[in-house]
């Protein structure tokens, strides 16, 4: 099983302004069910349409990004399902997301209603520890300790990352939402189990 990874789309400004420091901040690993949309206003791909660059439009229920503008074929193109590869679709440039896009949220508070319950499963998520700084081919990442849940009987779809606390005047402020399955599929622990989300080599996210 894979997983995709994307931040916030507001999480970038927030890591360069201060409302967000990963190391002294309290951040939280929440878990959300299938319900979640991380972009509910992303249009299905039309027909002869004139499309603005960065545009995204949902297709088979994947999202796919218009890096070059222009107008779209007559009739639907054979789009890549491959995520990071590109469509030429008449005279526009798609790019795919798959079905993880960048997230339009920005606080807990606006995907909160749709987190999972279950056995094992505390609302508001873990915290994570031993939050670090990892450095490797010239790139810096944020990691931690596996966030666990013991003794779970539960589903999910995505985890939510989030700092927990205000600053700027934000109150619990999103950092990143991962699909669990880049299949799109529900992650089920059927029996009692330890359940935990292992961070790549970099960690959550690389800068």
């Amino acid at each position: 099983m894979t997983t995709s990874a994307v931040l916030a789309d507001s999480a970038r400004g927030y890591l360069l302004d201060g409302t967000i420091s990963v190391i002294p901040d309290t951040i939280k690993v929440a878990l959300l069910a299938s319900t979640y949309n991380p972009r509910p206003a992303a249009a299905a791909w039309m027909p002869s349409v004139a499309y603005a660059a960065n545009t995204i439009v949902v297709s088979g229920g994947m999202y796919y990004e218009a890096t070059v503008s222009g107008v779209s074929s007559g009739t639907l193109p054979l789009l890549t399902t491959v995520r990071g590869a590109t469509t030429i679709d008449n005279t526009v440039t798609w790019y795919c997301w798959g079905y993880m896009p960048p997230c339009v949220h920005s606080t807990w508070a606006e995907v909160s209603s749709h987190e999972i319950a279950g056995t094992g499963y505390t609302a508001g998520g873990v915290a994570l520890a031993g939050k670090s700084i990892v450095l490797a081919n010239h790139k810096a990442g944020f990691t931690a300790s596996p966030a666990t849940w013991a003794s779970a009987l539960f589903s999910a779809r995505f985890a939510c990352v989030y700092k927990v606390g205000t600053a700027n005047a934000i109150t619990n402020p999103l950092i990143g939402i991962i699909l669990l399955d880049s299949a799109n599929a529900d992650v089920v622990v059927p029996t009692t189990a330890s359940f935990s989300l292992v961070w790549p080599a970099l960690g959550l996210f690389t800068f």
